[in-house]
């Protein structure tokens, strides 16, 4: 038997050897076994500092990092916020210079009649500012339907409110604008009482008497029937725009089962406004069906042709107008449409930096 196995079966005598032995076995045992094991959590402790230490440093870069995204959306937003005050400020500008220009002509042709001298001159310069009138209301009512029709979509990003607003800002210019016409179309000549014929004595020895027709009387006749034919086109056009509304709303009033809340509420304002509209129109119609005394100023020839030259000045700077307001409006819708998402980004962010301890 050798000594290893005498070892190895405990009957090993020599103490100093089988001591020597044992503590060889166990510093083999400890290097080749264990020294793997003391190895991993040696590696693990030390990966899991390092993880604190590189989350302690990361902490900071998120927050400087976040606080410059924070700050960059900030300088975007107040800049658009910026451009559309200047747009709404120019908006303002021409809305008001178109106002005072249809404002001036209405006033001033509203005081004016015809003479015996401009024939149909003045009544034809009102007809074409009243038609003129009535393409700006038609015009109106066009860029009403977009918006309205821009409450209903759920993909629009302007908010509601603005659109509301600007929609009762567009309500008040029709508004407006049809009393003006209703104005206009109530300075029409109306019949006057002219005697068909003016009597001359002849002065002559054996007497006798002369009848001449009176220019007066036929004035007023050529200028009533004119008055007449605009007066009926106008309260032609109000009575069609009556039946138009009153159709809408039956049709307004059918789809209001099956809305959400906010539908039917929106269908109920349009509901509300036409209503309004119907009421207006009506009482636009007896005035001018029942006008108002005039004391109206008759323009010679010439003066009558100098107003219709400034008139047309006017109307083509109006237009002009136009044109200006219609581009400065959609540029501040396209301005409203880029600040949206970058005011929602703004409130995350702020949400996001006063959460962080």
């Amino acid at each position: 038997m050798t000594v290893y196995d005498q070892y190895s079966n405990g009957f090993d005598t020599r103490d100093s050897y089988c001591f020597f032995q044992n503590q060889w076995e166990r510093f083999w045992l400890m290097n080749n076994f264990c020294r793997p094991y003391i190895l991993t959590r040696v590696a693990a402790w030390v990966l899991v500092m390092i993880a604190f230490s590189g989350a302690a440093s990361a902490a900071p870069a998120v927050e400087a990092a976040t606080a410059a995204k924070l700050k960059s959306i900030e300088k975007q937003v107040a800049s658009s916020q910026d451009r559309i005050r200047k747009l709404e400020s120019g908006l303002r500008e021409v809305d008001a210079r178109i106002e005072k220009r249809v404002t001036k002509a209405v006033d001033t042709l509203k005081l004016l009649g015809d003479s015996r001298d401009s024939g149909n001159k003045v009544t034809n310069l009102k007809m074409e500012v009243i038609d003129f009138m009535r393409r700006q209301i038609s015009d109106y009512s066009r860029r009403r339907a977009q918006l309205r029709a821009s409450l209903d979509n759920p993909g629009s990003v302007i908010p509601a409110g603005t659109v509301q607003a600007d929609i009762q800002k567009i309500d008040q210019r029709i508004d407006h604008r049809i009393g003006q016409v209703a104005a206009l179309g109530g300075s029409f000549a109306t019949h006057q009482d002219y005697d068909k014929y003016d009597v001359h004595d002849n002065g002559n020895w054996y007497g006798g008497t002369s009848y001449q027709l009176n220019e007066d009387y036929v004035q007023n006749r050529k200028a009533t029937t004119r008055a007449n034919q605009a007066r009926g086109k106008l309260t032609s056009a109000i009575d069609e725009n009556i039946k138009r509304l009153e159709f809408f709303n039956r049709s307004l009033k059918t789809r209001m089962a099956g809305q959400s809340a906010a539908g039917q509420e929106r269908l109920q304002s349009d509901i509300t406004r036409n209503e309004a509209l119907i009421a207006t129109l009506q009482g636009k119609r007896v005035d001018l069906l029942v006008p108002s005394p005039q004391n109206l100023r008759a323009l010679g020839s010439k003066e009558a042709q100098s107003i219709n030259l400034r008139l047309k000045e006017t109307a083509a700077e109006i237009r002009r107008d136009q044109n200006t307001l219609t581009g400065t409006y959609n540029n501040l819708n396209a301005e409203r449409a880029r600040l949206a998402p970058l005011a929602a980004a703004l409130t995350v962010l702020q949400k996001a930096a006063s959460a962080t301890p």
